[in-house]
């Protein structure tokens, strides 16, 4: 598989989802594995976090990204 990395959140637009992102309950993914990380989209994880949702598939602010070939 492809090498993944470890990034800031703020630094993910543009990037390649390396695992599910979801808001827990009730676990709808926001992103899927493979699938490009939008402005939007890190916008809207950052307001999840910002209210206090449980986002699993971050960690201290940072995601998982298929590191650029």
């Amino acid at each position: 598989g492809r090498q993944v990395e470890n990034i800031k959140l703020s630094d993910a637009v543009g990037r390649i989802s390396g695992k599910y992102v979801m808001i827990y309950p009730p676990g709808v993914p926001i992103l899927v594995p493979g699938e490009k990380i939008l402005k939007e989209t890190v916008e809207n994880i950052s307001q999840y976090l910002y209210n206090g949702y449980n986002v699993l598939g971050l960690s201290c602010n940072k995601i998982i990204v298929l590191k650029d070939l």
